[in-house]
């Protein structure tokens, strides 16, 4: 008997773990969320964040409240394929930055990640997405990771514990 009940109590360690693990994970991602809502208080561009354009934008701006460097800027589709943007680094400090674009290809849709520093040496980190022709669709309709997250359901765990079980 006692036996059974160490492997019992074990497996519900075991179950535990795991899911405060996922727990863990859908925390992190909803503290990811709220830094990118910080940044979105923060940082504005243009296009914003799940656009629907008419046609393909020439270029992509971005406006900050504070001086920042811009250490990052990268172009993707879905398939996370590079668009070349031929961004480079430049250690002087602004609030506002515009990158031309190349003539864009249709896809789904377009995400841009970037980076700053700000005055504090703080690295932020955010990103935007885009979309743009007659039949586009918002990217948020499109994003493996937001449907993904729709249908995620975390167990309560606090049911493994009770008496007599």
């Amino acid at each position: 008997m006692k036996k059974r009940s160490h492997t019992v109590l074990s497996t519900r360690v075991s179950l535990v773990v795991v899911l405060f693990l996922i727990q863990s994970t859908a925390v992190a991602q909803n503290m990811m969320h709220m830094n990118h809502g910080e940044m979105s208080s923060m940082a504005k561009s243009v296009p914003v964040d799940d656009a629907v354009l008419a046609s393909a934008p020439q270029r992509l701006m971005l406006m900050f409240e504070q001086d920042v460097r811009l250490v990052k800027l990268t172009l993707h589709t879905p398939e996370r394929d590079w668009i070349d943007i031929d961004f480079r680094y430049d250690p002087h400090a602004g609030k506002h930055f515009t990158w031309p674009l190349p003539e864009l290809k249709e896809a789904d849709y377009y995400t841009a990640n970037w980076a700053i520093i700000r005055s504090d040496e703080r690295l932020i980190k955010g990103r935007f997405s885009f979309s743009f022709g007659p039949d586009a669709r918002a990217p948020s309709e499109l994003m493996p990771e937001k449907m993904e997250m729709r249908h995620i359901m975390v167990p309560d765990y606090r049911t493994l514990f009770q008496d007599g079980q």
